[in-house]
């Protein structure tokens, strides 16, 4: 059985740290159009159940946008 992913993205002017649970793992990205790409990719991999954005004063608004569509009940 599959265990559900859980992310959290601390948002910077520079980077991107995500974290993820239940593993532990942990990594950084460039805040960037490049990292952005890579980070909708990773989610996409991951699939996770949630995904929680530190709010940063606005910085964070490319992160959220960034996502790829999500299907909505």
């Amino acid at each position: 059985m599959d265990e559900d992913v859980y992310v959290g993205i601390d948002v910077s002017k520079t980077e991107l740290v995500l974290a993820l649970r239940p593993s532990g793992e942990s990594f950084t990205l460039a805040y960037h159009r490049a990292g952005l790409k890579q980070l909708v990719g990773r989610l996409g991999e991951l699939k996770p159940k949630l995904v929680v954005v530190e709010a940063t004063g606005g910085l964070q608004r490319q992160v959220v946008a960034a996502r790829p569509a999500v299907a909505r009940a």
